[in-house]
C-alpha cells in the first residue's frame, strides 16, 4: 500500500527535504530539527510498529510526542530497533521504577518528533491523548494483505496479548477494537472466541478474546527474514517457547 496521497495530510506542518520512491526526508518545521526519514510505502515492520503503539504507546495530548512503555525489555529494544529501521530516528530506552507496591520495573522510549507524531496520527489513524476506549483497527489494514495483517497482529500481541481463559487473547476497553481484531483472525483462519465483564473496581466494561494455542503458528507464516525475523523470534518467545 503506498502512503504518498496520505502524506499530504501533514506536508504543511513539516519540512520536506527530499523525496524517493519508497521514502521522504523531513524536519520539524519547529521544535527539534532532527532529520527523519517518512516511509511512503506500508510494510510489514511499519504494519507491526502501529500495532505495538495501539497495544502499549500512546499519543501526549499536549506536546507531539509519542510514548511507547512495557514491562518487557527485549520487547521494548525490538520496538526501538523498528523506529530507527524506519525513520532512522534513535533514541534511548530509558527504565522507571514503580514505587507502588508489587509493581515492575518498566522501560520506554520516547520519540520527540513532529514528523513521526503527525505520521501516525494522521497518516497511521493512532488517536491521541487516552485511547484505550476508542480506539480501533484502521481501514486500510483491515483490507490489507495477509502478510500486512499478521504483521499488525503481531505487534498487537507482542504487547496487549498473553494468556485469557482457556488459550491466548487480549482484551480492551473498545468494544470495536475487540471485533476488529477478531475480524482479522478469522480472515487468517484463526477461530477465536469472545468474551466480556463489567471492571467493579473502575465501573467499566471490557472486552476480550481468545483462541486455541496451535493457531499461533497461523499468525507466524510468512517473512522471517531480517528485521521480521527478529519480530517472529520474539513472537516465539512469547506465545510458543512459554513466555
Amino acid at each position: 500500500m503506498n502512503l504518498i496521497k496520505r502524506i499530504d495530510k501533514i506536508s504543511n506542518e513539516i519540512d520536506i527535504i527530499d523525496c524517493d520512491d519508497t521514502r521522504m526526508l523531513t524536519k520539524n518545521i519547529t521544535g527539534p530539527r532532527n532529520l527523519v526519514y517518512l516511509p511512503l510505502n506500508l510494510t510489514e515492520e511499519l504494519a507491526c510498529v502501529l500495532g505495538m503503539i495501539l497495544g502499549d504507546g500512546h499519543l501526549k495530548k499536549n506536546e507531539k510526542k509519542i510514548v511507547f512503555e512495557e514491562v518487557t525489555f527485549s520487547q521494548t529494544k525490538l520496538f526501538k530497533e523498528i523506529i530507527d529501521y524506519i525513520f532512522s530516528y534513535d533514541q534511548k530506552i530509558k527504565r522507571r521504577i514503580d514505587k507502588r507496591k508489587n509493581r515492575k520495573v518498566r522501560y520506554n522510549v520516547q520519540i520527540n518528533s513532529t514528523c513521526i507524531y503527525l505520521f501516525f496520527n494522521k497518516i497511521l489513524e493512532v488517536p491521541i491523548g487516552k485511547k484505550s476506549n476508542v480506539i480501533r483497527v484502521p481501514s486500510f489494514i483491515l483490507e490489507n494483505t495477509k502478510e500486512i495483517q499478521k504483521s499488525f497482529l503481531m505487534g498487537v500481541l507482542l504487547t496487549d496479548g498473553g494468556k485469557h481463559n482457556k488459550g491466548y487473547g487480549l482484551s480492551t476497553a473498545s468494544e470495536e477494537f475487540r471485533d476488529n481484531i477478531m475480524t482479522l483472525l478469522y480472515s487468517n483462519g484463526i477461530k477465536c472466541y469472545l468474551d466480556g465483564w463489567e471492571n467493579e473496581k473502575y465501573k467499566r466494561r471490557y472486552y476480550g478474546l481468545y483462541f486455541k494455542k496451535k493457531e499461533i503458528s497461523k499468525i507466524m507464516q510468512g517473512c522471517q527474514s531480517g528485521l521480521m525475523g527478529q519480530i517472529h523470534q520474539e513472537f516465539n518467545k512469547k506465545f510458543l517457547a512459554g513466555g
